[in-house]
């Protein structure tokens, strides 16, 4: 059986627990069947225990895939936002969620600063540690700014916040999201039993390379649009 069968034979048990039977079917309009949530079910999303580490959490609301399961679940987590204007929208999203620790910082190899660049209309939006992959992202004649964030790395997160498990990691840094999951790899013991990354905006080079390291590490890979889900074997 080849990785995407074994994927697919895996969401339909995950849906078939729900009472949901998988048929294909040719118009499936706004139905559409979301694969990252269906993978959610398969790493047991009810456990008291359950952890999520999210690196790019922006607002905590658009286009967010996982605020819906944490405030479903009541999922443990530290949730990372660098972005002032967005830590503080991302801040009164999970107001009443105090299970989740927030952090105004970019995961890095050190406790610091650093600059992060971020055209000067995003209202805090969008930005990354590469300009020029920026520059690919917005009008051709918009103003790229430096701002100045507060930087942390794994061991000083994890060790702040006491984490000894990691069910899920989910990655939206804009260019940095290879470098987000190795530096998670070299600095820790912790392997998420599901991971979700966005591969757009990676060089073909880190594309091939986050590949490979996952599944070395015993990962299945999934294609997600502009994002890719790895499930970790057990």
């Amino acid at each position: 059986m080849t990785p995407i069968n074994r994927l697919k034979t895996l969401i339909s048990q995950a849906l078939l627990r729900r009472g949901y039977k998988v048929e294909r079917i040719y118009n499936v309009g706004e139905h559409r069947l979301n694969v990252f949530e269906a993978l959610i079910e398969q790493i047991n999303p009810e456990h008291p225990e359950f952890f999520v580490l999210q690196v790019g959490a922006n607002d905590g609301a658009t286009g967010d895939p996982v605020r819906a399961s944490i405030q479903r679940y009541h999922w443990r987590g530290v949730l990372l936002e660098p972005l002032p204007d967005a830590f503080s929208r991302l801040t009164a999203t999970y107001r009443d969620h105090p299970q989740v620790a927030l952090e105004n910082a970019a995961l890095a190899s050190f406790d610091g600063t650093t600059e992060l660049w971020t055209p000067l209309k995003s209202n805090g939006v969008l930005a990354s540690f590469d300009r020029a992959a920026l520059m690919s992202r917005v009008p051709r004649h918009s103003s790229i700014v430096p701002v100045a964030v507060r930087t942390v790395s794994v061991a000083t997160l994890l060790r702040t916040h006491r984490v000894e498990r990691l069910d899920l990691l989910q990655v939206d840094t804009e260019g940095f999201d290879f470098e987000v999951i190795r530096m998670l790899f070299l600095g820790s013991s912790l392997r998420p039993r599901l991971i979700r990354y966005e591969h757009l905006h990676l060089s073909n080079a880190d594309r091939a390379a986050c590949v490979q390291m996952l599944a070395r590490e015993g990962y299945r890979l999934l294609p997600d649009g502009v994002d890719t889900i790895a499930l970790r074997r057990t």
